[in-house]
């Protein structure tokens, strides 16, 4: 544990509408073509990336197909999304470390990279032209000013930190959800701990047996593969700081649905306050428990209020924000997840 990390990531590829700004023909599709191999500047990157998803998701049967290609670039970004999330989350939470070695008391974090040159797989949290990457969106909820951190120790204790960067001393509501894959909107079990938070700091507050905490969860053998853990705090009736959580075993075991999820409202676009820019209002609802929702815009110039969100309930409302007047845009939204169900 160091006192300050940088220049720490993991590489994606960027949206598909992105990478077919530039690209010629079929031809150019999938990780072994030409033009693919090309763009990669790191070598054994495509290796790497099939390696790290196929740890944790299916990766695509064929990703020289429109769709697989499609697929992998939203599979990369989730990837690199929760590695960097899990990396930064160590190094703010040894904030409030320090070992016998004298390891610990890690005082910064700075991932690489922020943005990129050109349209191509890059370690980047922002792509050519602009638009968000799923990272970029990750990183404002783990370098969040108040954060809930929780991780499971090898001998299977859920231990839950929080992170404050606030100049006070602040109280919260810790709230820790356990839920079953297959149950939408409703926890199985429930810790709520009230905790006063110290100015600049990074505090273990509780400490939970995880056989315990899923014994109100699943009658299966092996709960994990159906359980997960959702945490959040609260200041009073509000939220205090992004939601955070625990997937108890690899995505592509667990007992997950398919997922319907869709944009059922749109509003807008509406003038934001102070007369610059615009922005749509979306409500969007799902049928089953959805990790990873992910929306897109068909412009590149603007960005959501929240994306790659893990929907535990529904429906939730989203923004999307633009610095210019959208009157004269069609945008067009479009959402997946990780277990979409197909259209009919």
């Amino acid at each position: 544990m160091s006192r300050f990390a940088s220049e720490y990531g993991f590489q994606s590829l960027p949206s598909f509408s992105t990478l077919q700004s530039v690209m010629d023909t079929k031809r150019d599709l999938g990780t072994t073509s030409n033009w693919s191999i090309h763009r990669q500047h790191h070598l054994g990157g495509y290796m790497e990336m099939k390696m790290q998803i196929s740890r944790h998701m299916h990766y695509p049967e064929d990703d020289s197909t429109s769709s697989g290609f499609q697929r992998l670039c939203y599979l990369s970004q989730v990837n690199q999304a929760m590695a960097t999330k899990v990396e930064t989350e160590h190094y703010r939470r040894s904030r409030g470390v320090l070992d016998s070695l004298g390891q610990g008391m890690t005082m910064g974090a700075l991932y690489w990279q922020l943005n990129d040159v050109w349209q191509a797989p890059s370690w980047s949290s922002l792509e050519f032209g602009g638009r968000w990457k799923l990272l970029h969106y990750f990183a404002a909820r783990f370098f969040a000013p108040l954060s809930v951190s929780a991780y499971l120790t090898p001998d299977d204790r859920v231990e839950v930190h929080i992170v404050s960067d606030r100049l006070e001393t602040f109280e919260v509501t810790l709230v820790v959800h356990v839920y079953n894959w297959g149950e939408l909107g409703i926890p199985k079990d429930e810790v709520m701990l009230n905790v006063s938070i110290d100015a600049l700091s990074s505090q273990q507050v509780l400490s939970l047996n995880l056989d315990e905490l899923l014994t109100k969860c699943s009658n299966e053998v092996d709960a994990r593969y159906h359980c997960f853990l959702h945490f959040f705090l609260l200041h009073g009736s509000q939220d205090a700081g992004p939601d955070n959580f625990i997937f108890l075993a690899p995505l592509k075991d667990s007992a997950l649905r398919h997922a319907s999820v869709r944009v059922v409202e749109r509003h807008g676009p509406f003038r934001r306050k102070g007369g610059v820019g615009s922005y749509y209002s979306l409500e969007v609802a799902t049928d089953a428990i959805a990790p990873f929702v992910w929306l897109e815009a068909s412009t590149p110039r603007g960005h959501f209020s929240d994306n790659g969100f893990l929907m535990v309930s529904t429906p939730t409302t989203v923004e999307f924000i633009m610095d210019e007047d959208a009157d004269s845009l069609e945008v067009v939204f479009n959402v997946t997840s990780l277990h979409q169900a197909p259209d009919l």
